[in-house]
């Protein structure tokens, strides 16, 4: 039957994916809006056709927690019988890490309880690798990508159950700007032949999407994530008009997640010429510069603040802290933003975000040679150090080691090496 199709397989696991710890809230992202719609008793059918318990044991906790999403209830009747002598199952024991390669959305979590922390990483073409294959074969057709935005190499937090690092809504005005990621000469993504940002709903460019933006790498090991996006190919350069700027040779961004720990980001960003960098985040209520000049700053949600450092190795132009652009149908939403801006060709940054707001949290760096980072993160009964090595090719994985205790983490370039779903 239609049941046995992929989609209706995956629909259940991919909704659950996209919902933070205590299935309350959504990992926004595209124009989402931040819910889950309001037919979502369909997700049973394909989760009870394929036997999968825990997320059938996920959607009826979500259920109990977004009734409105789920109106269609006397299909439940229909919908659910099939169910009735299914053993049932823990939803705890569900994955915390996932991982949606049409997509290139990333997910990490505590754990699912209420109150435990949780972070969304994005790293993209517009449309999706599926989308963009369907229009590859047919002589790249139009495609609707209206409903997607400019946010490859993004990121979201969220904690004590609000999201701490934000982003935008149902944007009228898509633009990078809205969202935690990087500007180049203070211009964002852009599809080559349509090379605007701002516009209401987004349209394809010319030619194969599928490089603007890749997921290089996933792993996992107990209690820690890393994955990686490069980007570079979403910044074309702008040779006219008042906003020229270079194109981006890198813009790889790395997400390292340890558990109960700390969320931190590494980036390389190398542009074709000389460029200002704007390196982007915002919150709520507020960004406070605690200490500019040791790049100590602190995100203002609307109940809760989070910590962070932020270094960089090229000269710093400007540290600002503005009105964020993002918005929720043409209303701006009051965000605060962090526009720390560095010029150069190089650009590298290091971001550690207190997630678990430890007291004495702290980052030291060094640059070695070949550009490796090295990262060492001191906590309270624990010292880890991260080498960051350059990729060796455009998606190519980089070489990055933690060194954690007793723990080590290695992630080989050929061994951890994602491949993009095929484009042809």
């Amino acid at each position: 039957t239609y049941l046995e199709q992929p989609f209706f397989k995956n629909a259940p696991h991919f909704i659950l994916s996209c919902m933070t710890p205590g299935l309350k809230r959504v990992f926004r992202f595209g124009d989402s809006g931040g819910g889950i719609g309001n037919y979502a008793n369909a997700l049973y059918l394909g989760a009870i056709r394929h036997r999968d318990l825990q997320a059938l044991a996920g959607l009826r906790l979500l259920e109990k927690n977004l009734p409105k999403s789920f109106w269609l209830g006397w299909m439940d009747i229909l919908w659910q019988y099939p169910a009735v002598d299914l053993p049932e199952q823990k939803f705890s024991d569900y994955p915390k890490y996932d991982y949606c390669p049409d997509l290139g959305l990333v997910h990490a979590r505590e754990s699912w309880q209420e109150g435990a922390a949780g972070a969304m990483f994005k790293c993209g073409p517009l449309g999706g690798y599926t989308l963009n294959r369907y229009r590859n074969q047919n002589n790249f057709k139009y495609i609707n990508v209206a409903h997607d935005d400019f946010d490859a190499n993004s990121f979201i937090i969220f904690m004590d159950n609000e999201f701490i690092a934000e982003t935008d809504g149902y944007s009228y005005q898509t633009r990078s700007a809205n969202h935690n990621t990087i500007l180049v000469n203070g211009t964002g993504q852009m599809v080559p032949g349509r090379m605007r940002e701002g516009m209401k709903f987004n349209q394809p460019g010319r030619g194969d999407m599928t490089k603007m933006a890749v997921l290089t790498t996933w792993f996992t090991q107990p209690g820690v994530l890393v994955t990686e996006g490069e980007a570079s190919a979403s910044y074309p350069a702008i040779t006219k008009g008042a906003k020229r700027r270079p194109g981006l040779n890198m813009f790889r961004r790395s997400f390292i997640w340890v558990d109960g720990k700390y969320l931190l980001i590494l980036d390389r960003v190398e542009a074709e010429a000389e460029a200002k960098i704007s390196w982007l985040v915002q919150a709520a209520k507020d960004v406070i510069k605690v200490n500019p000049d040791q790049g100590l700053f602190r995100l203002v949600g609307r109940q809760t603040q989070a910590d962070f450092q932020l270094l960089a190795s090229a000269p710093v132009d400007s540290i600002e802290v503005v009105k964020s652009t993002a918005d929720h149908r043409g209303k701006n939403m009051g965000h605060r933003q962090l526009q720390f801006t560095t010029h150069g060709r190089k650009h590298l940054f290091a971001t550690l975000f207190n997630v678990w707001k430890h007291p004495s949290l702290k980052m030291s760096w060094k640059i070695g040679d070949d550009d490796e980072m090295i990262i060492t993160v001191d906590g309270q009964g624990f010292s880890h150090t991260w080498h960051c090595r350059a990729p060796a090719g455009k998606f190519v994985p980089s070489s990055i080691v933690g060194e954690m205790g007793n723990l080590k983490v290695e992630v080989d370039p050929q061994k951890h090496k994602l491949t993009p779903p095929p484009t042809h």
